[in-house]
C-alpha cells in the first residue's frame, strides 16, 4: 500500500492498520485513514508506557509492549494481518483482549489460510 510506504519514508509509523482504517475510494483504490495513533520515530515516554492499537492486528512486539520500540515492520505485520482478514474473513487472532494477544505474541502468529479458504493461492499462503 503506497500510503504506508509514503508514511514510512517520512518516519511515521501508523500503529493501527486494520480493515476498518482502510477505505475504498473511487475505482476501488484503497485509502489508509485514521493516523490518530501514529508516531514519528521513537515513541514518547507516555506512548512507550501504554500499548496502543487494535489487538487482533498488532505485531507481537506491539502487543507485548516491552519488546522494544515499534518500527515500520510493525505496520507491515498489521498489513499482513489485514490481508489475512481480507482473504479468509477471519481475524488472525480471534482474541480481542490485550492479555490474550500478548500471549499470542509469545506463541506465534495465525494459522494457515487454506483450511479457512481452500482456494487461497499457495504463494499467498506462504506469506502467513
Amino acid at each position: 500500500m503506497r500510503a504506508v510506504d509514503y508514511a514510512h519514508s517520512h518516519g511515521i509509523i501508523h500503529r493501527d492498520i486494520k480493515p476498518a482504517n482502510i477505505l475504498l475510494g473511487p475505482g476501488g483504490i484503497p485509502k489508509l485513514t485514521d493516523f490518530g495513533l501514529a508516531t514519528r520515530g521513537e515513541p514518547t515516554a507516555a506512548e512507550a508506557e501504554g500499548i496502543v492499537g487494535t489487538p487482533a492486528y498488532m505485531a507481537p512486539e506491539q502487543a507485548q509492549g516491552d519488546a522494544g520500540p515499534v518500527t515500520s515492520r510493525t505496520d507491515v505485520y498489521a498489513l499482513g494481518a489485514t490481508l489475512y482478514f481480507a482473504v479468509t474473513g477471519h481475524r488472525p487472532s480471534p482474541a480481542m483482549t490485550f492479555p490474550a494477544d500478548r500471549a499470542r505474541g509469545r506463541r506465534g502468529g495465525p494459522g494457515r489460510g487454506r483450511p479457512l479458504m481452500p482456494a487461497v493461492d499457495r504463494d499467498l499462503e506462504a506469506v502467513w
